[in-house]
């Protein structure tokens, strides 16, 4: 099991909490610092919103000529 403790967040007083996985590693890497529970879900939104955007494109790029002989567009350009 791999894990890693998170930084306390705004309380100093408080037992900081962790993140584990029972089975294998943990899907993510810390680069610098010690990240916090609000660090990691901002990451993981990021994330998220940067693989729909890839999504979309692609999905757009694979119909892109339908675009042009349609007389109103389709799609839209992101």
């Amino acid at each position: 099991m791999k894990e890693m403790e998170l930084k306390y967040g705004c309380n100093p007083n408080q037992k900081p909490s962790k993140v584990f996985m029972e089975n294998g590693e943990l899907p993510i890497e810390v680069l610098n610092g010690k990240p916090g529970y609000i660090n990691l879900l901002d990451a993981f939104n990021g994330w998220q919103l940067v693989r729909e955007l890839k999504i979309a494109t692609d999905f757009l790029q694979q119909h892109h000529s339908n675009t042009y002989r349609l007389p109103a567009p389709q799609w839209a350009d992101l």
